[in-house]
């Protein structure tokens, strides 16, 4: 149950890489010196190495082992710091193999929480009243002693031994299975933080003096490690792991279990009573030994040559108090039957779906405290930064590069032209460009375990959306859309070019559409032009035709009046 408890919520929380945010807390100014320090670009530049630092020295890895701590233990830790060249070489020699710790760098790695000490009198479960803390290492007696860190090692022994049974990861030195080869013998011991001095002392049980002393080699906000719990326990410095609250009806389901087993054997091994002489020794084997359908002859009444023993049945009652202590641990644990692929039936309709709401809750609360954690984590690696970091060459993404460009234009005056954009730029950047302080956070739902089909569900639905919004950025949305489709080899035109193509096409189909008009238009000319001549020949006609009526009118006219002034003349004698 605790196993399947476990795998069930981790799928749940565990997150992906996250998108962290740094932000000044104070404004640009003129130091002492009179020099300007841009608090704003400098945040830009932080912000670009805790993204990048998380991928490369594969922090996840670090917090999902934390996360598990968490799940099963009371808490998970996860130790910030620094390691120099001293440290890990010495003569060209590695003193320690650790490819997460590496020579000269910062690194975040989780320490096991069998293997870390506190002080006792300290309440608060993030170690915020302690006054000291301790972890344990485990070292070979030749590399302490060829390390310049450590004093006092001349009367140095080994108090630790390696199981090399490989049936277990240590043993204590008075286990049996060890070999004597010394070459197994190791030295385990104790770097102590103490906070109330500020003093990293280290020690061996068994030997009589400081194997080391001194200041703490960085200044932290608090201790160097963070930790990640679930479950508040006030007035108590451990908190209650989920494991712990149903550990008890855990154990009771696993004895149960055994009685379970137990019974079932004591029904495969059935015994019997047969009466004397009426088997041979031949017959007696084959029903001990035989295989299933193996006969045995009896020489009296078949009836009383074997007779089973009956055995106790096993209550019902233990078959219902296992399931009723199944049921129990999913409540305190808070995993319904369905989120574990297991049947459910429930009264109601809108029964699973406040469930699942109830769980939804669960998990934003639980995903929260994890993403709490890991902006802890990433200040004190900020901090970690701000004082070890010496002149380095950082790769930058296209997108890093261009937010560059428009931020702190300075600091990339080497790399400009359109041949910047191709070629991948590298950033060189040292302590002197992140002093200040931040404020941290993460991109609200970057952590959240997202499938791939949502991802690009949530894509499409956001550019249905705001795609013909004049308030967003159409290339920016696109730009998300292939991002959650996972398409990396395809490259966005510029705005320039897109606006000239548009006005180009424009042009084109504008074109066009002349070009397909074309005939319509000289047609219907030509239909006006034949209308228009026809108008002027029926106009002409009419017009002569009126002419005509006219002089004829006036001839008539004329001819009349010619007629009547000659007859006139007659009745007066003249011609």
């Amino acid at each position: 149950m605790v196993f399947s408890n476990i795998r069930t919520i981790l799928p749940n929380i565990n997150f992906r890489n996250p998108k962290l945010y740094v932000q000044a807390k104070k404004k640009p100014y003129r130091d002492k010196s009179g020099g300007y320090f841009d608090t704003i670009g400098a945040s830009i530049i932080l912000e670009m190495l805790l993204n990048y630092y998380y991928k490369e020295l594969n922090f996840k890895r670090q917090i999902d082992k934390a996360l598990m701590d968490a799940l099963i233990g009371p808490w998970g830790i996860v130790h910030i710091g620094y390691t120099t060249k001293t440290e890990k070489v010495k003569d060209g020699d590695l003193l320690e193999i650790n490819e997460i710790i590496k020579e000269e760098s910062p690194f975040a790695v989780r320490i096991s929480p069998l293997d870390f000490r506190v002080d006792p009198e300290a309440k608060d479960s993030h170690l915020e009243d302690a006054s000291w803390d301790a972890v344990k290492w485990v070292k070979s007696l030749d590399d302490i002693k060829r390390s310049d860190k450590y004093k006092n090692t001349a009367k140095l022994k080994s108090n630790f031994k390696v199981d090399t049974s490989f049936e277990g990861s240590v043993k204590s030195p008075g286990d049996d299975k060890f070999q004597d080869s010394s070459n197994w013998d190791r030295v385990a011991g104790w770097d102590i933080w103490d906070k109330k001095t500020s003093r990293l002392i280290t020690l061996v049980e068994t030997h009589d003096k400081f194997l080391y002393e001194d200041d703490w080699p960085l200044v932290y906000e608090g201790f160097p490690q963070e930790i990640l719990y679930f479950n508040e326990n006030p007035d108590e410095m451990y908190p209650v792991s989920d494991i712990e609250i149903y550990q008890s009806e855990q154990d009771e389901l696993n004895r149960i279990r055994s009685l379970q087993l137990e019974h079932i054997k004591k029904i495969s091994q059935r015994k019997y009573i047969s009466q004397q002489n009426m088997l041979s020794e031949e017959e007696k084997r084959k029903i001990t030994h035989g295989p299933s359908g193996t006969i045995a002859e009896s020489t009296g009444d078949p009836e009383r040559a074997l007779i089973p023993i009956k055995d106790a049945s096993v209550s019902q009652d233990i078959y219902l108090i296992a399931r009723m202590l199944k049921e129990d641990i999913r409540e305190e644990s808070g995993i319904p039957q369905f989120e574990q692929g297991i049947a459910e039936k429930f009264d109601t309709a809108t029964e699973p779906a406040l469930m699942a709401q109830a769980t939804q809750t669960r998990k934003t609360e639980r995903l929260s405290i994890v993403e709490n954690f890991v902006v802890r984590i990433m200040r004190k690696f900020a901090q970690v930064l701000q004082q070890t970091m010496s002149e380095q060459n950082v790769p930058l993404t296209i997108n890093q590069f261009k937010e560059f460009q428009t931020s702190i234009p300075h600091k990339l005056s080497k790399i400009s032209g359109p041949e910047a954009e191709i070629l991948l730029p590298w950033f060189t950047v040292n302590k002197d460009d992140i002093a200040g302080e931040y404020d941290f956070d993460i991109e609200v739902g970057s952590m959240q375990p997202v499938n791939q089909e949502q991802r690009k569900r949530d894509a499409s639905m956001m550019y249905q959306m705001f795609s013909q919004d004049p308030y967003f950025d159409p290339v920016a949305i696109r730009k998300k859309v292939l991002e959650a489709f996972e398409i990396r080899d395809l490259e966005l035109k510029d705005a320039k070019t897109v606006q000239e193509e548009q006005i180009q096409m424009a042009q084109l189909a504008h074109q066009a559409e002349i070009d397909k008009g074309q005939p319509k238009i000289q047609a219907d000319l030509a239909k006006t032009k034949m209308k228009t001549q026809s108008a002027s020949q029926q106009t002409d006609a009419k017009t002569q035709t009126s002419l005509k009526q006219e002089q004829m009118k006036a001839h008539t006219a004329l001819m009349t009046a010619l007629i009547s002034k000659a007859n006139s003349g007659k009745g007066e004698g003249t011609q």
